[in-house]
């Protein structure tokens, strides 16, 4: 629109206008008309059409480049947003896969002495039953010990 309003300025400045240039007027004046409908244009003593309120193009013109002004710099905004949130959020990631290594000896230590409770082969049933009963306890504190040490690990990440 920014154009076709200087191409009516232009038009209506000239002095004398020939035919191609009366009938492209009238183009350029429709066409504000159309986008501004409040636009008040009138036909001059000469055959010129003349829009009386050309400020209020102006205007208009003025308001919707501040708008996309606007949106462009809130855009730009946004983008750099999600910029330093990808960048945060890859920060993020890379620690705690850098702790899965430890995480992994942790759980593997934890399920490790939980599947070794201490069964005892080739003795009675007695013996492998209070075998049982103790490699559970001794697992159980040794599992809350490692618990203990995987929670310190997780909150580090």
């Amino acid at each position: 629109m920014e154009k076709t309003l200087k191409r009516y300025k232009e038009l209506n400045g000239v002095q004398k206008l020939d035919e191609a240039q009366k009938q492209e007027l009238v183009t350029v004046t429709n066409t504000l008309a159309k986008q501004y409908p409040g636009l008040q244009a009138h036909m001059d003593k000469e055959g010129r059409l003349r829009i009386e309120n050309i400020g209020y193009v102006e205007d208009q013109i003025g308001v919707e480049r501040n708008m996309i002004t606007a949106s462009v710099e809130s855009a730009k905004a946004q983008i750099t947003n999600l910029k330093e949130t990808t960048k945060a959020q890859k920060a993020a990631v890379e620690a705690q896969i850098k702790n899965y290594p430890a995480l992994a000896r942790v759980m593997a230590s934890i399920s490790g002495k939980a599947l070794d409770i201490g069964m005892t082969e080739g003795k009675g049933s007695l013996a492998r039953v209070g075998g049982m009963v103790g490699g559970i306890v001794s697992a159980g504190v040794q599992a809350q010990a490692n618990a203990a040490v995987a929670t310190a690990l997780l909150n580090q990440i």
